[in-house]
């Protein structure tokens, strides 16, 4: 009669088991921030396009003509829920802002917009105008700009306080190229005076002359 002989083996201790599964839920840990994506900066940015290019690409800002439209879009880099707003300036510069005048946004009452941008949209899209006038004129100037930090709310309308900021560039220099054959003044020379002075002596009561 054959004698059959089991082996058997003893589980590791509990203290060595808790070692174990430590270790493997630390390595666990490791994997999840090695395999997950960096979070997307939370960010508004602009850009603006002339309706005829870029009149001089190596010139900073943006070169229209006159007669020319302005088209700024505004994007919400890592905008995954709710709602971001904000506001878009178009003031300042040398030109002048208004019906009848240089150019015209979409506010025809100031030179600020409000934008709102809503998930699962990204951006959204302005645009400004400027008047082909026959006035003899130099080259004007307008600036766009994002004032102000935006706000995150979240689907019911409320604040996240979610950190938003304003990416770069956060202004951009509209030139309005003048096409009215202006030549700029010619500046009048000041007058130059001099004074020569007759050094020989006179006598008192005698007449010097200059």
């Amino acid at each position: 009669m054959k004698t059959r002989t089991r082996t058997h083996i003893a589980p590791p201790p509990p203290a060595k088991r808790g070692l174990i599964s430590g270790v493997f839920l630390a390595a666990l840990a490791v994997a999840a921030l090695v395999a997950a994506p960096p979070a997307q900066a939370q960010t508004i940015t602009m850009a603006a396009v002339g309706s005829g290019g870029d009149r001089d690409a190596t010139a900073p800002g943006l070169q229209i003509n006159e007669g020319d439209s302005v088209t700024v879009t505004i994007t919400a880099n890592g905008l995954t829920a709710g709602r971001v707003l904000g506001s878009l300036n178009y003031g300042g510069g040398t030109a002048i802002y208004g019906q009848n005048a240089d150019y015209l946004g979409p506010n025809s009452g100031s030179a600020t917009s409000s934008y709102g941008i809503t998930h699962p949209a990204t951006s959204q899209a302005f645009t400004i105008t400027t008047r082909d006038d026959s006035d003899p004129e130099g080259d004007e100037t307008f600036v766009l700009s994002l004032p102000s930090a935006p706000v995150h709310l979240d689907t019911s309308g409320a604040a996240t306080g979610d950190q938003w900021t304003n990416g770069a560039p956060t202004s951009i220099t509209v030139t309005i190229l003048a096409n009215d054959g202006y030549t700029p003044p010619t500046p009048t020379p000041m007058p130059s005076f001099s004074i020569a002075v007759d050094e020989s002596t006179r006598a008192e009561g005698e007449t010097a002359v200059f």
